[in-house]
């Protein structure tokens, strides 16, 4: 098979012929608003480097290695640093003189660039200003992994420096949010060398398409076929540069997400919720084939026929939304002299009447069939759907015994599939061009300035001013739970999340109700229950009491 490539303009032509002392061009800044701490009214910040801070009411410095706290105390933002108090105001920024950046635990990653800190709607809002390469730092190995073969690894820079570029606003205080609305980021760790390889061996490259900065979107797993933007993003229009195509790089991809379900030809081994399924859209065949139409009287006996329907996306894409059913069944006919207009207008129930109108369970002689709807709560029952993905490719294997239905595809499908890209690169040999030309056809690769980041040099009034001295601050020391357990209730941990995140204790459990306050990791905590639908935990602790998300809860002992 031939492999596609894009004509990659080489870092020496771009000296030469695009852009002219890049080194010395300043690098661009990509502001970053850092949704995923998931703050409400304080921030702890350990330095490490030399910052200025400018508020509203305030002009300082900080050395190397200070440790403060910014709170919002009435609407403002107040800063603690060793036993130092200092009000800023409306907002407050930390400009880096020198040094790596900051961090949010001691020995946390560290964030390279610029901090503005604002207040908005009550809830403390951080946008780190970064240089687009330092930001990559923080993105590559959580996006993809730094196990992954580099040729994939820098097909992602290429991508996620385009999508940062591509979207740098002029109509908002920030550019990008460092979750999966955009890209995830996370600081820089210093732990994946094969990253930080990728993103030096193609700083500056960027995808063009129309002679603009391409939208470079990208998902985890397309399930063998790419896709375009009018179908993943209701009423967005499609650009030109996605196509929809088979890829069997992803498909053959072992670590590709598949899930799956199987179902048996005896009918007798079937889920109930999907016999009931078939049930409610055979019933009123039932009645016009004189059955009695009650779930009771209802039997399926052999799952003969599935097969997939419903080409709402168009027959050459792979979306089937429909299952048809073939099966037979037993069921129990109508008595000979039965009125059957009384039939034709009866409806499940457990009239005694309907009894005296049936016979015994017999054999259908013929097959039947109905059409049921995939989505959403039949594939929801199979677990067949992944979070963020509406249209799943599901496909079908007949075993013999039984039947297989696979699902597929895990995000969006539109542009590079990360595990495509990973298969291409560790099976097939492809180059990151390659990789890139597969997924974006047509579009051009350029290099883009990608200078080195310059930090300001400190004010001398402010250099030469009294500053707080650097001094360790540990974070909030977590709550007592002392209390008797009562009854029923059980102990657990906040886990699984970052040392350097925190947890919301709401005052209802629903996402919409107020933040009470924050949860550190490894606060124990007393369940006193949990909601029906097992998502919701009411808990407390000694000083405290509200909900929280229980998938963020380890249970302590038995």
């Amino acid at each position: 098979m031939r492999r596609p490539a894009i004509m990659l303009l080489l870092l020496l032509l771009a000296a030469a012929c695009l852009f002219s002392a890049s080194a010395e061009e300043a690098a661009p800044i990509i502001r970053v608003q850092l949704r995923r701490l998931n703050l409400t009214d304080r921030m702890d910040l350990i330095l490490d480097g030399d910052y200025s801070l400018t508020g509203e009411h305030l002009s300082a410095s900080l050395e190397s290695g200070a440790s403060c706290i910014v709170q919002i105390r009435d609407g403002h933002l107040v800063l603690f640093c060793d036993r130092v108090r200092m009000d800023a105001g409306s907002f407050l920024t930390f400009t880096r003189h020198s040094g790596s950046g900051f961090r949010l635990t001691r020995d946390g990653n560290l964030y390279a660039g610029d901090l503005k800190l604002t207040v908005n709607g009550g809830i403390l809002e951080p946008v780190l200003h970064i240089s687009v390469e330092d930001y990559l730092r923080g993105v590559l190995p959580y996006e993809m992994s730094n196990d992954f073969p580099l040729e994939a690894l820098k097909a992602q820079a290429v991508c996620a420096r385009t999508y940062a570029l591509a979207h740098v606003r002029t109509d908002r205080s920030w550019d990008v949010v460092d979750t999966t609305n955009d890209q995830v980021f996370r600081g820089y760790s210093g732990e994946n060398p094969r990253c930080d390889q990728a993103i030096l061996e193609t700083a500056g490259i960027v995808g063009m398409w129309k002679n603009r900065l391409a939208s470079c979107y990208y998902a985890a797993s397309n399930g063998g076929q790419t896709d375009l933007e009018s179908h993943a993003w209701l009423g967005m229009e499609d650009s030109g540069l996605y196509i929809i195509t088979d890829d069997p790089y992803d498909l053959a991809n072992p670590e590709s997400l598949v899930k799956s379900v199987t179902l048996s030809r005896n009918g007798h081994d079937l889920p109930e919720f999907f016999v009931q399924a078939v049930y409610e859209r055979f019933m009123d065949t039932l009645v016009q084939m004189g059955y009695d139409p009650r779930r009771e009287s209802f039997r399926i006996d052999a799952l003969t026929g599935l097969s997939l329907t419903g080409a709402t996306l168009g027959e050459e894409h792979h979306y089937r939304s429909e299952l048809v059913v073939t099966f037979s069944f037993s069921g129990r006919p109508l008595l000979t002299g039965a009125d059957d207009e009384l039939l034709l207008f009866s409806t499940p129930s457990p009239d005694a009447n309907a009894e005296s109108m049936y016979g015994p369970m017999t054999a259908c002689p013929q097959a039947a069939q109905v059409i049921l709807p995939l989505f959403p709560d039949l594939a929801d029952q199979f677990s067949l759907q992944f979070p963020g993905t509406d249209y799943e490719l599901v496909t079908l294997v007949d075993t013999g015994s039984a039947f297989r239905l696979e699902s597929r595809r895990f995000g969006h499908g539109v542009g590079m599939s990360q595990r495509g890209a990973q298969y291409m690169a560790a099976h097939e040999h492809w180059t990151f061009d390659q990789i890139l030309g597969f997924y974006y056809p047509g579009m051009e690769l350029r290099i883009a300035p990608s200078g080195q980041t310059v930090l300001p040099a400190m004010n001398r009034y402010l250099a030469g001013t009294p500053a707080p001295s650097a001094s360790p601050t540990p974070r909030p020391t977590l709550m007592p739970v002392t209390l008797p357990l009562p009854a029923n209730a059980w102990l657990a941990n906040v886990e699984h999340i970052a040392e350097d995140s925190s947890l919301n204790l709401r005052s209802e459990p629903s996402m919409a109700s107020d933040i009470l306050m924050r949860l550190y990791p490894h606060q124990r905590l007393q369940v006193l229950e949990t909601s029906e639908d097992g998502q919701w935990a009411h808990v407390r602790t000694d000083s405290m009491e509200g909900y929280v998300l229980v998938s963020f809860l380890e249970k302590v002992g038995p």
